[in-house]
């Protein structure tokens, strides 16, 4: 079994360097994300922007746009399925309500029935 340097840098530029049996870093560091240096001012940071914290809001904020804009986007997908799906019951309601009053309106000895009777004995005296 071979012994390791941990290469664990810390914040301020230090390097842990501790004896250990892994390649990734000792006991406490083998988890440990890499730092890299920052864009901006070259600090270390674990950032997954690249970026330290004061040099990072950027693209936080630009972050939390475009999530929360995806996040409208798929609440007005959503809210125009539901708009669709109310119109449709609110198509087939009126449709069931209109075979009903057509079928009592029209229902034998009913009052359209007797006018559509009149008419047609008239219609049918006069040819």
């Amino acid at each position: 079994m071979a012994f390791y340097s941990c290469p664990y840098t810390y914040i301020d530029g230090r390097v842990c360097e501790k004896k250990c049996y892994r390649k990734e870093g000792c006991h406490i560091h083998w988890k440990r994300r890499t730092r890299i240096p920052c864009g901006d001012c070259g600090i270390l940071t674990a950032s997954s922007y690249g970026m330290c914290t004061k040099h990072a809001g950027k693209y936080y904020s630009k972050a939390n746009y475009y999530k929360i804009k995806l996040q409208l986007k798929k609440w007005g997908q959503i809210s125009q399925a539901i708009q669709e799906l109310q119109d449709k019951k609110r198509d087939q309601a009126s449709r069931v309500i209109q075979e009903y009053v057509r079928n009592w309106l029209y229902r034998p000895g009913g009052p359209m029935m007797k006018k559509a009777e009149a008419r047609f004995y008239i219609t049918a005296s006069r040819q």
